[in-house]
C-alpha cells in the first residue's frame, strides 16, 4: 500500500503519481472543492478528506473513504478532516468549510471503533496534538493551535493514550518527517510524497 501527501489540487501531478502505483490512499488536502476533481477510474486509489476539501462534495466522489472507518484487509484505521490555522482569512463555502473536523458524535464513535479494533497502522489528515513538538519550528504555535480547541488533534491525542499502534502516518502539516513515540513509527508526509508500508 502507498500512501500520498496532501495534493492541494495539483491533479496533474497526482494522477502523474499513481499510474505506477498498484493501491494507494492520499492522505487529506486533495483539494477537492477548490477546482473540479476527476478520481481515479481504478478504484485501487481512494483518498480521505483534509480540511482543505469540501465535505459535501467528498461524500459523492468516488474513492472516498468516508469520515473514519477500518479497511479490515489491510489492518488499517482511517480518520479525515483537521483544523485550519488560516481559518480567518478564508472564505466559508469558497475555500473552508464549518465541517473541516469531525463533530463531537463522530469522534465518539471513532474512538468506540478505535478502542475495539486495535489497529496495527492508522491513517490520519492530522495528528495527535502531542505530536506538534516533532513538528513545529515555532514553539507557540501548538499553544495557538490548543488556544482554539483543535477538535482533530485533541481526538487523536485520546486514541493514542488509549492505544498506541505500530505505525502512525499522516499529512497536513507540508513536511516530511519521520520519529517515534512510545513504540509507534510516525510518519508525516510532505505535498505530493509517497511512502510505502
Amino acid at each position: 500500500m502507498h500512501f500520498i501527501g496532501d495534493v492541494h489540487a495539483k491533479f496533474a501531478d497526482y494522477h502523474r503519481l499513481i499510474q505506477d502505483l498498484p493501491e494507494s490512499i492520499q492522505l487529506g488536502d486533495m483539494g477537492i472543492g477548490f477546482r473540479d476533481f476527476t478520481p481515479s477510474e481504478n478504484e485501487n486509489h481512494r483518498f480521505i478528506r483534509g480540511n482543505h476539501d469540501n465535505p459535501h462534495i467528498c461524500m459523492l466522489t468516488p474513492g472516498y473513504l468516508g469520515e473514519f472507518g477500518y479497511l479490515e484487509e489491510h489492518e488499517i484505521f482511517f480518520l479525515g478532516g483537521a483544523w485550519s490555522i488560516d481559518q480567518a482569512y478564508r472564505i466559508e463555502g469558497r475555500d473552508w468549510w464549518p465541517e473541516e473536523e469531525l463533530d463531537y458524535a463522530q469522534f465518539s464513535d471513532a474512538m468506540e471503533l478505535y478502542k475495539k479494533i486495535r489497529p496495527k497502522t492508522v491513517i490520519t489528515h492530522g495528528c495527535p496534538f502531542s505530536m506538534y513538538d516533532f513538528l513545529m519550528d515555532n514553539p507557540l504555535t501548538p499553544i495557538k493551535i490548543k488556544k482554539h480547541k483543535c477538535r482533530t488533534a485533541s481526538a487523536l491525542d485520546a486514541m493514542f493514550q488509549e492505544h498506541q499502534p505500530e505505525k502512525w502516518i499522516f499529512a497536513h502539516f507540508h513536511r516530511s518527517a519521520e520519529f517515534e513515540m512510545n513504540g509507534t513509527f510516525f510518519k508525516a508526509l510532505n505535498e505530493l510524497e509517497i511512502f510505502e508500508l
